[in-house]
């Protein structure tokens, strides 16, 4: 039950005198505001993938030599981000490439994966007991 406290964000309340001085931000929120807002943002360019695009870049690595890379890494440093991985990344094919070698080597027990909260940073942890030859 202690490990449950890691994942799950528990806010204090706020004092009951505290209260009134505080703006009601729910006031004028409906379901159609919500709706509003929300198309807005899909409109907007930055939250569209064109994927024509990623097919036609050209990756600069493969998923096995990213998981070889991946497999140097995590032995130098127990733990890392994914974000540390992808830093040298530019092309968002190369990103892909890096996520599904982190996939497959979850799959065969060579790192743990951890992410605490939706969309926030993913920690990958090598196991232990594996060894660098497990995988290739």
């Amino acid at each position: 039950m202690e490990t449950e406290s890691f994942y799950f964000v528990r806010e204090s309340p706020v004092e009951g005198q505290f209260i009134s001085v505080l703006p009601d931000f729910l006031k004028n929120l409906n379901l159609e505001s919500i709706n509003e807002m929300a198309s807005a943002l899909l409109m907007k360019k930055d939250f569209q993938i064109d994927f024509s695009e990623i097919y036609l870049e050209e990756s600069t690595t493969t998923i096995i030599d990213e998981m070889k890379r991946i497999q140097t890494l995590i032995t130098e440093k127990k733990e890392i981000t994914f974000a540390e991985i992808t830093q040298r990344y530019e092309l968002l094919i190369d990103k892909i490439i890096c996520f599904l070698s982190i996939l497959e080597l979850y799959k065969n027990e060579y790192i743990n994966i951890i992410q605490f909260e939706n969309f926030g940073n993913i920690i990958i942890k090598r196991i232990n007991n594996s060894g660098i030859n497990n995988v290739l």
